[in-house]
């Protein structure tokens, strides 16, 4: 505790006591169908790594990113004890939930930094569904444990994009994926990386009560939830549906006489990735995707000064190390921008790309091109 009170000193918070925290009990509503506006569900998945048992075990000392959701789940293959072994503090106050699976993966593209995870995710949101406690909460939120989350800024976003009950309802959230302003670089994505410009990442995916009921759906959240949340009949299947569409791909349709994909890529590998497979599978659902540029600073595959983390964004990714994890929420907290304003941050994006891509001026197609990759 002395070591946490000399860190948090540099922020102007102070350490929580694991006899005050109430780990995953946080929820302000016990029904499943009135959730509390804007409480937020926030689940992670724990592997072995030695540096996500560590910024774990740091988050929940400083009592920050998910351990400051309304309720939050950790999940993993392996027991508390397992992942904190000889360090009694943690593993009595961490409270694990078991996977029973492997969550070893097979890498590849970007350079052999995509990890293949989109059946261990699967198999994750079919036991959130069994249990439920999602519904309690009006937004579920997905993290990875490298990521600097910060709560109060994704509540505030809320407040402002969706201040009612009713606002929002059945949406899942996309971040720009750029750090160039879409409107300078739009048919440059559009003819040399994807087809659209805003996408979910796996670092922080957030997504409506509802959104999260259509995945679910009827059988394990029961029809009548499912319907009332605007849920397509012939959909109902949800994320079981998605799967096997997935694993079969193709289709013979009667009306055109010829073969035809389910989700028109029988070649594209990146489905196997769980981010990819989400995003599809909940906009097939019919799910309303809205996209925000104030969730995720994410350079994709590079890295960045924690100063940058004073830009004013929901959350950073990735920091891996416990002191890059301190100093980037240090320049978040001491230099927070207003998260409420309606212009987001692409002209400060903008410079700051300008300012990396010194390779060449950045005056002709292959130029900017290369300047976006940096951060791709």
């Amino acid at each position: 505790m002395a070591r946490c009170a000399t860190l948090l000193s540099l922020i102007g918070a102070t350490c929580s006591s694991t006899e005050n925290v109430e780990f995953a009990t946080r929820a302000r509503s016990p029904s499943w169908d009135n959730p509390v506006l804007h409480s937020l569900f926030c689940v992670t998945l724990l592997t072995q790594r030695q540096y996500e048992r560590d910024l774990l075990a740091l988050q929940q000392a400083m009592n920050i990113g998910l351990f400051k959701c309304d309720e939050f789940q950790i999940w993993s293959n392996v027991s508390a004890g397992i992942l904190f072994p000889g360090k009694k503090e943690e593993e009595a106050s961490i409270r694990i939930s078991l996977l029973n699976r492997s969550l070893d993966t097979t890498r590849g593209g970007a350079g052999g930094q995509v990890a293949a995870n989109t059946r261990i995710f699967q198999e994750l949101w079919r036991r959130i569904f069994q249990e439920k406690r999602f519904l309690r909460h009006q937004w579920t939120i997905k993290l990875d444990v490298d990521a600097v989350f910060m709560p109060d800024r994704l509540r505030a976003m809320f407040r402002e994009r969706c201040p009612g009950r009713f606002d929002c309802r059945s949406v899942f959230f996309r971040q720009n994926y750029t750090y160039l302003p879409p409107w300078t670089l739009v048919k440059y994505i559009n003819s040399n990386l994807l087809n659209d410009v805003a996408a979910m990442f796996g670092p922080l995916e957030v997504m409506h009560r509802e959104a999260l009921i259509f995945l679910c759906g009827a059988d394990l959240c029961g029809r009548d939830r499912f319907i009332g949340a605007r849920g397509i009949a012939s959909r109902s299947e949800g994320l079981r549906r998605c799967a096997w569409e997935m694993d079969h791909r193709q289709y013979y349709s009667q009306s055109v006489k010829q073969v035809k994909n389910f989700w028109g890529d029988d070649s594209d590998p990146s489905i196997n990735v769980e981010d990819v497979f989400l995003d599809r599978c909940l906009q097939r659902l019919n799910a309303w995707p809205l996209v925000e540029n104030r969730l995720l600073y994410d350079p994709q595959f590079g890295s960045y000064p924690p100063e940058d983390c004073a830009l004013g964004f929901v959350a950073y990714h990735p920091f891996k190390d416990v002191l890059g994890h301190q100093t980037c929420l240090l320049h978040a907290t001491a230099h927070a921008r207003n998260v409420s304003s309606d212009q987001p941050f692409h002209e400060e994006l903008h410079l700051l790309v300008m300012r990396r891509a010194t390779e060449a001026p950045l005056d002709s197609e292959q130029n900017i091109l290369r300047a976006v990759l940096l951060f791709y």
